[in-house]
């Protein structure tokens, strides 16, 4: 059954993107 998967795997890919945008941020600040 998959309709708990991509619930799970849309979380997952929103965390990851959060997180490469906090990266990207803290680049430009500490260049």
């Amino acid at each position: 059954n998959d309709s708990n998967y991509f619930p799970l795997l849309q979380a997952v890919n929103a965390v990851r993107v959060s997180a490469q945008e906090m990266n990207i941020n803290d680049t430009l600040k500490h260049p």
